[in-house]
């Protein structure tokens, strides 16, 4: 009887002192987890903005297309060009290897042979040249059209028809995409509580009473410690493992992980 009340009350001690797990929310917000400023390298007068503020695109969607008739011009005169210097090269290539063949039945002088070779060069160095000029012209007719790089929202157009686009600088941001099938949660926690939130280490957020499994996929110190009054400042960022459809970028959240008491 003594053995059994001696155990009791060690028992109850243990259920008095032992630790307990404690649950932690902290505050965060929803953001998408990619979204890309997108423009075009080319100057130009914009001719045509088929999508709108807030619409879906698939990948590969047109998005925005500047006037082409200075391109097409450009690339056009280049090719003309281009073919103009190939027949030249051609007709130097032949020459020379007519030339190789009188120098080696010694019925031309060494001089003439590197007058031929002089000439072939120039006209391979020319036609080379204006080979680079044509693929640079095809590129930025090219880059006239700008396309969408993969599935998702428009959530920032900043571009209309008529609108000149000069690229010469720095290219203006026409559009913000964002990659709808992919979320993070932000949030700032102090440096008492970012040891729970270590890089890789799963919990859940709660987002509109809704519980969703995530991971931590980063975090970075925003401030320094000054005093115990005032300890450092983390950004953390999380990342959900599955999409909804009702979640939206802003949207209020909570990272819902626990504590064991020193």
């Amino acid at each position: 009887m003594i053995q059994y009340l001696i155990v009791t009350v060690l028992m109850s001690l243990l259920l008095t002192y032992a630790p307990v797990s404690q649950a932690v929310d902290i505050a965060a917000v929803l953001k998408y987890e990619r979204v890309v400023e997108l423009t075009v390298p080319v100057s130009g007068v914009v001719s045509n903005v088929p999508v709108d503020e807030g619409q879906h695109v698939r990948e590969g969607e047109l998005l925005l297309e500047l006037e082409d008739i200075p391109f097409k011009a450009k690339m056009d005169k280049t090719a003309a060009e281009l073919r103009l210097l190939e027949a030249e090269r051609l007709a130097m290539e032949k020459e020379l290897k007519r030339n190789k063949e009188l120098y080696q039945r010694m019925v031309l002088s060494t001089v003439s042979l590197d007058g031929s070779e002089l000439n072939f060069i120039r006209s391979d160095s020319l036609w080379q040249a204006k080979k680079a000029d044509y693929e640079l012209a095809r590129y930025n007719y090219q880059k006239s059209r700008l396309i969408a790089p993969f599935a998702g929202k428009i959530i920032d157009r900043a571009v209309h028809p008529g609108q000149t686009v000069r690229a010469e600088m720095q290219p203006p941001v026409l559009f913000r995409l964002a990659d709808v099938t992919s979320f993070i949660v932000e949030a700032e926690v102090s440096g008492e509580k970012i040891g729970l939130l270590a890089h890789g280490a799963n919990l859940q957020v709660r987002i509109q009473g809704k519980l969703y499994n995530a991971v931590v996929k980063s975090s970075s110190l925003l401030a320094p410690a000054r005093s115990l009054s005032q300890p450092a400042r983390y950004r953390v960022t999380v990342k959900l493992d599955k999409n909804d459809a009702v979640l939206l970028p802003g949207q209020p959240a909570t990272l819902v992980l626990s504590s064991q008491p020193e």
